[in-house]
Order: C-alpha cells, then structure tokens, then sequence
C-alpha cells in the first residue's frame, strides 16, 4: 500500500524484527480506532472524530512518503485498515426454533447487551447456497451482506465492505 501506515508495534530495537514493542506515538491511536469501531461507530464517525481531536492522519504523519495526499483529515480508508481487527461481538444464528436452541445451548434471554441472536427466518432462502465450514452450516455471502445492510451499530458498514469485496473477488464467493 502506498505511504506509510501508523502502526501499533515496531521492531524492538536491536532484535531481529522477531520481537515487537509498540510504538508510543501510534498504539494509543490504533488502540482508539479499535475501541471505537468495537463499540459500534462507523468508519466515517471514527475519521470524523479522529480530525476533530486533532489527532494527524498516517498521510500527515509523514509528508515525505505522502506529497500527494493532503494529510488535512483522517479518510474512510485509513480507518478501515485498522477496524477489521475489531474482534466479533455477537453471533446471530438462524435456526429452526429458536426456544430448544436456546435451551440446548443454555443461553438466557437479555433486554440489551445480547451477544447471540437466535433468529427464526421467516423463507428457508436464507438457507440457500450455505456450505458447511468447521462443522457449522453458514449463509451465502449474498445472504450476508443482506442481513448487515439491514442491521444496527456497524453492521451497515461491514456490509458494505462485504460488498466492495464481492465485487472485488466476485469468483471467491461464486464458486
């Protein structure tokens, strides 16, 4: 990727780039892009509140490797190089009936906070073109990217990176 991107470790000094220390100047911002986009903000919202803060984007960070960009404010893009290492919060389950899965599985109902969602489709479509990965039977990329573009928090955005990779890698996800 072109210019230098801010990253949360550097090569300890003297070693032999096997071991890493992170880097005073660019963990704390990695560390802010990561709680951010992990509590549900979009990939706008963070760049928005990043520039508002002050807080220089990787373009500014280094003028020489950058002359082309502007380095004004922090971009959609650059935050998306860091949110996809926002660990999964929930898991949503579509399941022939949804009291018995939760009983097997022995979760316990939640009026917020829910980190899995047993859904009951109302179409067996969501089912079609599913494969079996690890064991477990999982929806089609299109069916995916349907149920994020229609979700809460940051599904939306997900979904349309789920999309920009379909285009991207359209045989990936046919085959």
């Amino acid at each position: 990727m072109p210019g230098r991107t801010p990253t949360p470790a550097r090569p300890a000094s003297g070693s032999d780039c096997t071991a890493l220390e992170p880097d005073p100047e660019t963990a704390p911002v990695v560390e802010r892009i990561f709680q951010e986009y992990a509590s549900g903000r979009g990939l706008y919202a963070i760049a928005e509140s990043l520039t508002g803060d002050g807080i220089p984007s990787p373009s500014a960070q280094d003028r020489a490797r950058n002359p082309h960009r502007c380095g004004l404010a922090w971009s959609k893009a650059a935050i998306r190089r860091f949110a996809p290492i926002a660990p999964a919060r929930q898991a949503a389950l579509y399941v022939e009936d949804s009291a018995l899965m939760a009983e097997r599985l022995g979760l316990r109902p939640a009026d917020t906070g829910a980190n899995v969602i047993l859904a009951e489709p109302f179409d067996p479509v969501v089912f079609e073109r599913s494969t079996a990965r690890e064991g477990l039977q999982v929806v089609a990329a299109s069916q995916l990217a349907a149920d994020l573009l229609t979700g809460t928090g940051r599904e939306p955005s997900e979904g349309e990176e789920l999309l920009a990779w379909m285009h991207a890698d359209e045989d990936a996800w046919r085959a």
